[in-house]
């Protein structure tokens, strides 16, 4: 793993990295339309995929009377995630009740 690949992973852990693609004036080749980070890392992020370490999801064309328009979003996974050293958050009990714990009680027949 080199340098750039743990920039562009420290990049997509801050949120999802998305590059839009629409049709030419000809209509014949697509050019990029929008991007979050720079084109030129678009292969970088598309070889991360390969490896697992990130997911590439691709939406297509809009509807009726929309610009025809692909949309390619990079996200971490759970393996690059681990390659970051990042935990997946865990949620936080909700509505549950706990037992007390011996120390708690100790206190409460104390009193």
């Amino acid at each position: 793993m080199n340098k750039t690949d743990q920039m562009l992973l420290d990049r997509v852990a801050r949120g999802p990295v998305s590059f839009t693609h629409g049709v030419d004036v000809r209509g014949r080749h697509t050019k990029l339309v929008r991007s979050t980070i720079s084109p030129s890392q678009q292969k970088h992020l598309h070889r991360l995929a390969v490896m697992g370490l990130l997911s590439e999801k691709v939406e297509g064309c809009g509807g009726h009377g929309s610009p025809p328009e692909t949309v390619v979003t990079y996200a971490l996974t759970a393996m690059g995630r681990a390659e970051q050293g990042i935990r997946a958050p865990t949620p936080v009990p909700h509505n549950r009740w706990t037992p007390p714990t011996d120390a708690e009680l100790e206190v409460e027949g104390i009193e």
